[in-house]
């Protein structure tokens, strides 16, 4: 059942979200009594990224680890190998075999600290965040659901045009 439940979480872009209830809108609210807030989530996804200029999506898939109030651990497997942990002040990241670190200090840098802190939000569940910086807009068809986060603001829009789940 949890594979199932990350296939639906992750069809177009592959991000997690075990959600609290938040605002007064009853479809948001029900999605969130359906889900749980494990302190401990594992699960694959696949991802498609949408891209001008390219006639077909970028599919990429792999597995997760959430730590609720701790970070994401997200491994790629396919197409290219690689690792991301992103905690709510740092994102690391690094090749399959160990090579090209990557570690960003968001801390310092204003701008990076806000897209941190919308990836965060979306990998580890906080509705609460999310719904400060995005339009959340929903549909149900039977068990299965989708949110649609479009940014609020003209900066977030710049790199995030519209996210589905």
């Amino acid at each position: 059942m949890m594979r199932r439940s990350a296939r639906v979480l992750f069809g177009t872009l592959c991000l997690l979200v075990t959600m609290v209830a938040v605002a007064d809108e009853p479809a948001l609210q029900q999605i969130a009594r359906q889900m749980a807030r494990p302190d401990l989530l594992r699960g694959g996804f696949v991802q498609e990224k949408r891209m001008t200029g390219f006639d077909h999506a970028l599919r990429s898939s792999g597995r997760f680890v959430v730590a609720r109030g701790k970070g994401v651990i997200w491994t790629t497997l396919l197409p290219f190998p690689s690792e991301v942990i992103i905690s709510a002040d740092r994102i690391y990241s690094r090749e399959a075999d160990g090579s090209r670190r990557i570690q960003l200090d968001t801390s310092g840098q204003p701008g990076l600290h806000s897209i941190n802190a919308v990836m965060f939000a979306l990998m580890s569940g906080d509705m609460q965040t999310l719904a400060r910086q995005f339009q959340i807009t929903t549909s149900r068809h039977g068990v299965q659901w989708q949110l649609q986060l479009q940014p609020k603001s003209a900066m977030l829009a710049r790199a995030i045009v519209r996210l589905k789940l």
